[in-house]
């Protein structure tokens, strides 16, 4: 699946997307990591809704969100229009099945290059966070 936002143009697997939803209110916590734009809330359940490049950038001011679950856990990401699905005919690159070996690779489609998210290991990253720091500053109430 590729989508665009504030950070940047992005591709990662279909099968770790269980939804796309418009952006519901974003919730301000304290001590969030500085990649995370603030909480959200899907189906009953509180998730972090992250920012993909730079740690100021206005996640919140996306239309969409999208859910996407791995084994670490669930989290949103931010999506300025409704995602696009490639057609297989038109995009052929072998190997995308190894997300590690592919960290930080970007995939061309209709000639635009996007940034292939290793979503796993975001999200296993940010379980790692320890809440204990103080609140990064350019966090702030949305």
């Amino acid at each position: 699946m590729f989508f665009r936002n504030r950070d940047g143009a992005f591709a990662l697997p279909l099968a770790d997307v269980l939804a796309v939803i418009p952006l519901p209110k974003v919730r301000f916590l304290p001590l969030l990591p500085p990649h995370v734009a603030g909480m959200v809330v899907h189906d009953g359940e509180a998730l972090p809704l992250l920012r993909l490049a730079a740690k100021d950038s206005p996640a919140t001011v996306s239309a969409f969100a999208l859910i996407c679950a791995v084994s670490w856990g669930r989290v949103a990401l931010s999506a300025d229009a409704v995602p696009r699905v490639p057609a297989p005919e038109r995009f052929a690159t072998p190997g995308l099945s190894d997300a590690g070996k592919n960290e930080g690779r970007q995939v061309l489609y209709d000639q635009v290059p996007y940034l292939l998210l290793d979503i796993e290991r975001i999200v296993a990253e940010l379980s790692r966070w320890d809440f204990r720091q103080p609140s990064p500053p350019g966090n702030q109430e949305v």
